[in-house]
């Protein structure tokens, strides 16, 4: 194990995992005796007895009662009842396999009088001071089996009747070409009961505990794939996905319960049912090849002689050429059906190489001329440095600034985009470039290096070119809150060496654009709500909070309303850290930070951080031109960097690809566009999903190789080079899925207090301390909050000293955890500020003062992106997310520096997530792999009728100098040469986005310049918005309300697009 925190760690999450599955299914002793019903005391592992109770079943009959439904089918059928009454796996055999080792485990619990109890001597002292009077105890019996079954020719095997009414029962499906068979094998309950029998009886017949597993007669290998290749997919991304996890292998399928298999490498010996099943993710990490090397080292980079640093990133590009050679002289050992793939990835990845040595030969040649991109380089190289060191001082970390140094694929990826930018007319200027990495690997700071670079050689090359450099585009507004601090950071670093070296110009500063209800628009309104707070008032809801900023990012001190100033004269908020010793503490603009729209449009930030939906205020207001260079006379942004690519999909990806068109054409000067940069984790479809957004071809970085373990910059990593991420399935049986989460939350809540009898560090402690709960919905969450305060306590107190009484040390009962916390969009802003930034992060303390740790956070698909707390290391899932992005998401947002364990409470109601939990091993073990594809239609019907016109708008104000002010929509002429410039630059870019709606967009085109034009007639004093339009509609207006039934009425927020259809059926 890496160190002793991380060994007592995983020790701490096994003792967690015993715990919950001792709770769930048992048994708590091998001999336990229990003084309730096993059926309440045990919601999994269970088989109950038959019965044709309707109000038992999720199907509409009966299976065992109907002689049409073959033996088969009746069997797993059984498994799909509310209590079923058998499990099943399937499996396939090897060729020539003609008999199999089936064993199977359970247990009945038998009801015993108090009388009998003590004729048989069973010490019952333990319930004497018993709350509850009991009347009967149950006592455990468990059984164990072991038969070898012949699969014969026919499709049944001879039944094999066990002890206390269960039996095994074996179908052969059908031998396959290869001489393989598929099989079934069921453990089926074949007790029965009817409505005159009560619980008791249910529950004396019922089996506990229940286990089935397949093995070979002398422990042979005999299991071979269930995955079929009948059929290869001429879809190029479906064979790279099949090449990539190729040797991910599925053994068996669940039916009724999980599966599970023999995972060592010598081959599969055995499968086997499994109730709680689990899967221990091994996280992709940034290789660490060439770590030895000097030229990772930022310092390294930012000081050495030039020539020696240029040709040891050309040794450093050399080994990933190197790497490339060797994984093509693989191809020739790679199945016949993957090689087409595999030739491809390899092709990608020499064009990424390539790539890297022309950036190298660019900075060389740079070098022996102007000399301003290697300055540029060793800059972004010094304030990278900077700020990771600052970090490391906030953290109070020991550190050797000769150690700080890049990733592999940090490096390589500031190298692979550097020559859009030396020469912006290279091509690769025009391509989309998406960085994919796993979650939490740091693609963050490889495009913050980015950024850094851009900004600098922009100001090296014209220290008058000071506009807005740097546009990075967000989602949600709690990812842009956590970006934003990393980025100031940056930026206060950049200004630093500003000033250090005296590079000219005003200085480098960031702005946070973004609605309006997270921050004002206007520096008077900054200045009521500052005075406010000042003052100790609270805001109201509603209020917009210019005080995001809450620590200095840069020093790390506390940061209040106090720090807070509006200098009117310069039209700027002024943030100052109050330490002397900061270094942004004297200086009279305070912090580099706008975060007022006024401000914004005034100073132009060399770097911005923005919510996308705020980009649909370009076509109502004519102040965002500035940000793009329009009327300030500035070039437009170079680089725009859009994180979390996934996210842009469905109504709001549709409708953002119509307003990117607009912003591709207001970037552009002379033909040359801004770069565009898009990350994520997870993705599929990313050409489909570019081109609708951005009209463009792409490149990922980095691209695959033959195997999704390794792409020479990612590579799989062990349980000692990284913390893994336990994940358990749970799927309740007989009881409801909030029955079924009420128990998960009180056996966590218990096991992870039990720690700290137990001893364990504070550090080991505070990885669990905290419990987080996923909902799929603000609807499912809602109640949650009752059910942790009321019953999730009561279930506690009861573990505490009914259940597990006997663990020792033992555990106080009547202690409350209630410090729980939403995190959901219907909060506050100035909360979720303090939250992320404070609340989240304050660690358990074994010194009695840790009642300010929340126990749990109730959290909604928010926490799916941004929330980067290194302490979270529990989740439980309520159901399967609806996306298998979002799945990954949002349960990467623990264990990312620990280990973490995710619990997944299945609904047993929801076929998905039957399906999901029966089949738990094959999906986890490529997670990945069955993330959707994502599908945008910018210019389908619908989204023309929301967005087309405000397109139009957008470059006729913004393309058009006399049309750009808000009374100037009157100036419209649609016979103008520009105007019908406009119209063809849209029809260029619908055609390259989906060309089948070209002549849709035309004719619709001519309707808005008809109805614009025709509103000019009427209204000479046609404005494009009226200044209180919030508040009075006006005739007067061409850009109406979104309610209004009008061919101009625009959104106002991004937000404000469809999130339910209408179905109407309509009779021929």
């Amino acid at each position: 194990m890496a160190n002793y925190d991380e060994y007592y760690k995983y020790k701490a999450r096994n003792i967690i995992s015993d715990i919950l599955k001792k709770d769930l299914i048992g048994p708590v002793l091998d001999d336990e005796i229990l003084c309730e019903l096993p059926t309440n005391y045990y919601i999994m592992g269970k088989l109950y007895p038959q019965g044709n109770c309707s109000d038992d079943m999720d199907t509409a009959r009966t299976p065992v009662l109907e002689n049409e439904i073959n033996v088969y089918d009746a069997s797993i059928s059984l498994s799909n009842q509310r209590d079923p009454s058998s499990i099943g796996i399937t499996c396939t055999l090897k060729k020539g396999i003609t008999k199999i080792l089936v064993c199977c485990k359970y247990a009945f619990y038998a009801p015993v009088s108090l009388d009998e109890a003590e004729q048989r001597n069973i010490d019952l002292s333990k319930w004497v001071e018993n709350e509850k009077k009991i009347q009967e105890i149950w006592q455990r019996q468990q059984y164990e089996n072991k038969h070898v079954v012949e699969l014969g020719n026919g499709k049944i095997s001879k039944p094999i009747s066990l002890e206390g009414g269960m039996r095994i029962q074996v179908f052969i499906h059908t031998e396959l070409p290869s001489g393989e068979k598929v099989i079934t094998a069921t453990l089926i309950n074949d007790n029965k009961i009817d409505e005159n029998n009560g619980p008791k009886d249910k529950a004396r017949l019922c089996a506990f505990q229940t286990e089935i597993k397949l093995t070979g007669i002398d422990n042979e290998v005999i299991f071979s794939d269930t995955d079929r290749k009948t059929h290869i997919s001429t879809d190029k991304e479906l064979q790279n996905l099949a090449l990539l996890y190729s040797d991910v292998k599925c053994y068996a399928q669940g039916h009724g319960c999980s599966a599970v298999w023999d995972m060592s490498e010598t081959g599969v010996r055995w499968v086997a049912s499994a109730w709680m099943p689990e899967y221990n993710l091994l996280q992709m990490k940034a290789a660490t090849r060439m770590n030895d090397s000097k030229v990772l080292s930022m310092k390294y980079l930012s000081t050495a002689d030039s020539l020696n640093m240029l040709s040891d990133l050309r040794s450093f590009a050399n080994s990933y050429h190197d790497w490339i050679k060797s994984i093509k002289n693989k191809i020739k050992n790679i199945k016949v059906e993957f090689q087409d793939a595999a030739k491809i990835n390899i092709e990608n990845c020499s064009k990424a190489c390539q790539r890297i040595f022309k950036a190298i030969d660019l900075l060389e040649k740079s070098y022996h001329s102007d000399q301003q991109a290697i300055k540029a380089f060793k800059l972004m190289n010094e304030a990278m440095l900077l700020q990771r060191k600052q970090t490391l001082i906030k953290a109070k970390k020991d550190f050797d600034e000769d150690k700080i140094t890049w990733y592999p694929f940090q490096l390589a990826f500031i190298l692979h985009e550097l020559s859009s930018f030396i020469n912006p007319e290279d091509e690769e200027r025009n391509v989309v470039d998406l960085l994919w990495f796993p979650t939490g690997g740091g693609k963050t700071e490889a495009y913050l290096g980015i950024t850094a670079f851009v900004i600098f050689l922009r100001r090296i090359r014209d220290s008058k070119n000071d506009g807005v450099t740097v546009i990075m585009r967000y989602t949600l507004r709690l990812l842009t809150l956590q970006q934003f601090e990393r980025s100031t950071m940056l930026i206060c670093a950049c200004e630093l060496l500003r000033r250090k070296y005296d590079l000219g110009g005003k200085e480098f500063s960031i702005g946070l654009w973004v609605g309006e209800n997270l921050t004002p628009n206007h520096l008077k309104d900054a200045v009521t709500s500052i005075r406010k707070q000042q003052s100790n008032a609270n805001l109201n809801d509603t209020d917009a909070n210019p005080c995001q900023i809450q620590v200095c990012p840069w020093c790390g001190k506390p940061i209040t309303a106090q720090d807070y100033s509006v200098d009117s004269l310069r039209s700027r908020m002024i943030i100052k850290c109050s330490d002397p010793d900061c270094a942004f503490h004297n200086l009279d603009y305070g912090l580099p930070v706008h975060i007022i729209d006024e401000a914004i449009y005034k100073h132009l930030p060399s770097f911005i951080v923005a919510t996308v939906d705020k980009f649909a205020q370009i076509p109502l207001k004519a102040e965002p031109a500035v940000l793009f260079g329009i009327s300030k006379d500035k070039n437009p942004p170079d680089l725009i960097i859009q994180d979390e690519l996934h996210l842009i999909s469905g109504p709001l990806g549709t409708m953002t690809g119509i307003y990117e068109a607009a912003i591709t054409k207001i970037c552009e000067r002379n033909g040359i566009g801004a770069k565009v940069i898009a990350s994520t984790a997870t993705i599929r479809n990313a050409e489909g999903q570019i081109r609708a957004l951005y009209g463009k071809k792409y490149t990922q970085f980095p691209p695959q190789g033959i195997s999704a373990k390794d792409s020479y910059f990612a590579v799989e990593s062990t349980s000692d080079d990284r913390p893994n991420r336990k994940y358990l399935g749970v799927m309740g049986i007989g009881v409801t899925a909030t029955t079924t989460l009420i128990r998960i939350n009180a056996a966590l809540l218990f096991a992870t207090r039990y720690l700290s009898v137990l001893g364990f560090k504070d550090s080991v402690i505070d990885n669990f301390w905290t419990i987080t709960d996923y909902f799929n919905s603000l609807r499912e969450l809602g109640g949650a909050s009752t059910q942790i305060l009321d019953d999730v306590q009561s279930r506690f107190s009861y573990l505490a000293k009914t259940k597990f009484k006997t663990y020792q040390p033992s555990i106080n009962a009547g202690d409350k955890y209630d410090n729980l916390v939403e995190l959901t969009s219907r909060m506050n802003n100035s909360e979720i500020t303090r939250i992320i930034q404070d609340k989240l992060k304050r660690s358990y303390r074994d010194n009695g003062y840790h009642t300010d740790v929340f126990d749990f956070v109730l959290a909604s698909n928010m926490i799916s992106v941004g929330v980067d707390v290194g302490r979270l290391g529990i989740m439980v899932v309520a159901g399967q997310p609806k996306t298998n992005a979002e799945y990954i998401q949002a349960s990467s947002r623990v264990g990312r520096e620990n280990p973490g364990l995710v619990v997944v409470a299945y609904n047993p109601t929801r076929s998905r997530d039957r399906s999901h939990y029966e089949q738990f091993l094959r999906y986890h073990s490529g997670l990945y792999k069955y993330v959707e594809a994502t599908s945008l239609t910018p210019f389908a019907d619908r989204a023309r009728d929301r967005g087309l016109h405000a397109l139009y708008v957008s470059l006729c104000r913004y393309l058009v100098p006399e049309l750009l002010k808000n009374d100037a929509a009157s100036k419209f002429r649609s016979d103008d040469a520009r105007i019908e410039n406009i119209k063809n630059i849209i029809l260029e870019y619908v055609k390259n986005v989906d060309p089948v709606e070209l002549n849709n967009v035309e004719n619709e085109l001519d309707d808005i310049a008809d109805e614009w034009e025709w509103e000019c007639s009427n209204e000479p004093d046609l404005v494009y918005r009226g200044k209180n339009y919030k508040k009075d509609y006006t005739d007067h207006e061409l850009l109406k309300d979104d309610i209004e039934d009008s061919r101009f009425r625009t959104m106002n927020s991004m937000r404000n697009v469809d999130v339910q259809a209408g179905i109407y059926l309509l009779r021929g």
